[in-house]
């Protein structure tokens, strides 16, 4: 079908512009780094009000897949957009934990700047970062639990946060802001975060936005829509300028409709998600308000909350596949890798098929029968056989889907109703 016939909202008119029908990027892909940019241009500017607390727009999010799925274009793409608009938050590409904090406290610096217009500086204005890192495993390191735990505790938007002693002082940052985009693989994955990283409320934070290759061979892509360019960049402008510190107020028809979805969830079938299912319903909040500010919106509309329960909601339904079989077992990396070999099969593939594959990674064939046996007891493989030949395929389960009431599809692509 051709997409956008009939929409043209931001959003809309960002994946028109990525040209999708023709990206070797998945369509998926481009619609997060998209609500991504978005949140970090309005910063903490806007915040939607849940009790006695403000829930702020930013969000953390991963690009998950298999080498070769285009993570980094679809991130360029939104980060040359939101550049030209004139954001200049962004973290390096490569740091540590304390060198982190000290270049948030001071994001807007200018070289001409003396410590006292700095430290006033950083008194008076949010310190906002924008992780945006198509590497994620270089920019966190590998198995670092404390800038793991620092940017736990950052998500929550503090009003300040403390480090003692660094470069022999103590550092305050006041009101720190963070965005997270971030691409990897399921081994790079399980090779920055430990398992434990699991339990400590980081992963629960994280959106892991999980998509297959697609089968488009681009060779000579188009040239990118300079009108519809300079539209997008002047409308991020726009929005970097319309809310300042103020809340999103949510209409009657909108809190009715996410007390239904609060009450009503679909979990995510794996229990590694359990700690995230407590922090849905904020998600959910988050990406609404992001998608109402799009719109110059003061207020969310159930439009908004029908297209933020979509998107997450198709998300949800592959976030196991991103985290492939981290946590798990002591195989986790060979399971990940038969999953991958076996999700690109039409056909059954033998024992002597996956052994090829696996060779390397194990010491007698022994151990694979036991792996197979895990993954087929786990409900993550089948035995089946077809055209005479028998093998291992993976079982698809079938996913529960939200109601109608909850879901704009039309805002989707094809690609990414399935």
């Amino acid at each position: 079908m051709t997409y956008l016939k009939g929409h043209d909202d931001f959003v809309s008119r960002y994946m028109r512009f990525c040209d999708i029908d023709n990206s070797e990027a998945p369509a998926v892909y481009h619609r997060w780094v998209c609500l991504s940019i978005l949140s970090a241009a309005i910063g903490r500017n806007a915040y939607i009000e849940q009790g006695q607390f403000r829930i702020y727009l930013n969000q953390y999010m991963l690009l998950m897949g298999a080498p070769g799925t285009r993570k980094g274009s679809a991130m360029s793409i939104g980060r040359k957009l939101l550049k030209a608009s004139g954001y200049k938050r962004f973290s390096a590409d490569k740091t540590s934990k304390e060198r982190f904090l000290m270049d948030m406290k001071h994001t807007d610096a200018d070289p001409s700047d003396s410590i006292e217009d700095l430290e006033m500086l950083a008194m008076d204005s949010p310190a906002e970062s924008y992780i945006m890192s198509g590497e994620f495993t270089d920019f966190i390191g590998q198995g670092n639990m404390e800038f793991v735990t620092l940017l736990t505790n950052l998500w929550d938007n503090l009003d300040e946060y403390k480090q003692p002693k660094i470069q022999g002082k103590s550092v305050h940052v006041h009101k720190p802001t963070v965005n997270m985009l971030g691409a990897n693989t399921p081994e790079g994955f399980s090779l920055a975060f430990p398992p434990e990283a699991l339990g400590n409320g980081f992963l629960s934070r994280v959106l892991m936005l999980h998509a297959e290759p697609t089968t488009n061979r681009i060779p000579w892509p188009s040239p990118p829509d300079e009108l519809l360019q300079a539209d997008l960049v002047t409308r991020i402008q726009e929005i970097r300028t319309y809310y300042d510190n103020q809340p999103l107020e949510i209409s009657k028809e909108a809190r009715d409709l996410g007390s239904w979805i609060y009450k009503n969830e679909i979990a995510v079938d794996d229990a590694r998600f359990s700690h995230y299912q407590q922090r849905r319903f904020t998600h959910l909040l988050k990406i609404a308000g992001v998608i109402a500010c799009a719109d110059l919106a003061d207020q969310i509309e159930p439009i908004h909350l029908l297209r933020a329960n979509t998107v997450l909601s198709r998300a949800e339904r592959h976030m196991p596949k991103a985290l492939g079989e981290f946590g798990a077992s002591k195989y986790s990396a060979v399971m990940n890798k038969i999953l991958m070999y076996l999700a690109q099969k039409t056909a059954p593939q033998s024992l002597t098929d996956i052994l090829r594959v696996v060779a390397r990674d194990i010491n007698k064939q022994s151990e694979l029968v036991e792996i197979l046996t895990t993954l087929k007891n786990t409900g993550k493989i089948q035995v089946q056989n077809i055209k005479g030949k028998s093998g291992y395929l993976p079982l698809y389960s079938e996913k529960k889907e939200w109601p109608e009431h909850t879901l704009d599809l039309s805002w989707l692509t094809e690609q990414e109703l399935f």
